[in-house]
């Protein structure tokens, strides 16, 4: 019996040598007690008891309870009758994010992101984004494609934006339908892919987003990826219209002034190498810009024929290339620089466009032209550079 009694004795005393009272006092609280104490403190919470609720939450909340760490975040965060702390309320949020809760996860990446009530910071950002995208979150998965295509935060590669996209795409995400329909028009990070860019499209389309009625508008309207129709280019090009978006305004009211009183179940709108050739002579001699490039119907093909970081030397060569007309550059915003492309005319179809590409002289031919649709060019567009 003594020698049962000293065993006893000796367990005891290494227990409490390694603090069994704190292990004890921090062990996580399960089962039935757990949850009928945190609905407790969620009821103080709701008739506004923040006294009762901080007092309920917190001892929960350092036992790992992941829903109390975020309610005594957002007491701190909220200063619900506290003073407001943003350093712990960030602690409990972080603690419980770590545990799981997507949502978490991608409000604290966009709050680091943006700087809200914290320091920004891109590596936080990215952090907690790549734990949501890992759990299936399509926003995070889209806002992570973003900083890789941007070279925000982290350096950049196309191939893992396209990764993300398409995962987000495949959840419904109609911001991912349509930025991966729209490299599929761009023959760039993907191969050119006409009949997939329409699918992505339409799929964004349906969900009422604006650019890619657009864009179905134009390729209906051109017959790439789908039959050409002109009644349904302009249905979705009204769709567009109607959320404001200005290049489908302006190409709907292209559209009916030249289909004028003509049935438009069995109208198409052409442009005549007459008109062409007209258009041509009056351009001669003159660099377009951005105002120019708005002005193109969607469908219309154009060459892209240089790239560069130099806008005065761009202006000055395409100014050496005349008579070939039209020319226009503009600017664009790529891996976080400004650069310049150059582009030479305005075609009605491909066929046309081709048989322009082939002629061009020896000096473009050996900058490796290709063929693009204003669609394409028109999303590229930015105002405010």
């Amino acid at each position: 019996m003594r020698s049962a009694y000293k065993c006893l004795f000796l367990l005891l005393s290494l227990l409490i040598g390694f603090g069994f009272n704190n292990v004890l006092a921090a062990e996580p609280q399960n089962g039935q007690n757990t949850d009928q104490e945190f609905e407790r403190g969620r009821q103080a919470y709701q008739v506004k008891d923040y006294e009762l609720a901080l007092k309920t939450f917190k001892p929960l909340a350092k036992a790992g309870y992941p829903k109390a760490q975020i309610y005594l975040g957002t007491i701190y965060d909220k200063g619900l009758g506290v003073a407001r702390d943003l350093k712990r309320a960030m602690y409990w949020f972080e603690k419980s994010a770590e545990q799981g809760g997507v949502k978490l996860q991608y409000d604290l990446g966009a709050r680091y992101l943006h700087g809200k009530d914290v320091v920004h910071d891109y590596g936080k950002a990215i952090y907690w984004w790549r734990k949501a995208a890992d759990a299936g979150s399509s926003q995070a998965q889209y806002n992570l494609a973003l900083l890789y295509i941007r070279g925000e935060g982290i350096e950049v590669d196309h191939g893992k934006a396209i990764e993300l996209f398409r995962l987000a795409a495949e959840q419904g995400l109609a911001d991912a339908q349509y930025a991966l329909g729209l490299a599929y028009t761009t023959g760039q990070s993907l191969p050119l892919d006409y009949d997939e860019a329409y699918r992505l499209f339409e799929l964004a389309a349906k969900q009422g987003y604006p650019s890619a009625q657009y864009n179905i508008g134009a390729l209906t309207e051109s017959g790439e990826g789908t039959t050409a129709d002109i009644n349904k280019a302009i249905y979705w090009y009204r769709k567009a219209a109607e959320q404001g978006h200005e290049f489908a305004q302006e190409r709907l009211a292209q559209l009916e002034g030249q289909l004028g009183e003509l049935d438009k179940k069995d109208s198409s709108v052409t442009v005549t190498d007459k008109q062409t050739e007209k258009a041509s002579a009056l351009d001669i001699g003159k660099i377009h810009d951005r105002a120019w490039i708005k002005s193109q119907p969607a469908s219309h093909y154009t060459i892209q024929i240089n790239l560069t970081h130099d806008k005065e030397d761009l202006v000055h060569w395409l100014k050496s290339l005349q008579p070939l007309a039209p020319l226009a550059y503009y600017p664009q915003q790529l891996d976080g620089e400004i650069v310049y492309k150059a582009i030479y005319g305005s075609f009605s179809d491909a066929e046309t466009a081709r048989k322009a590409l082939n002629e061009l002289p020896a000096e473009l031919v050996e900058l490796k032209p290709w063929l693009r649709r204003f669609s394409s060019v028109h999303a590229q567009l930015d105002d405010s550079l």
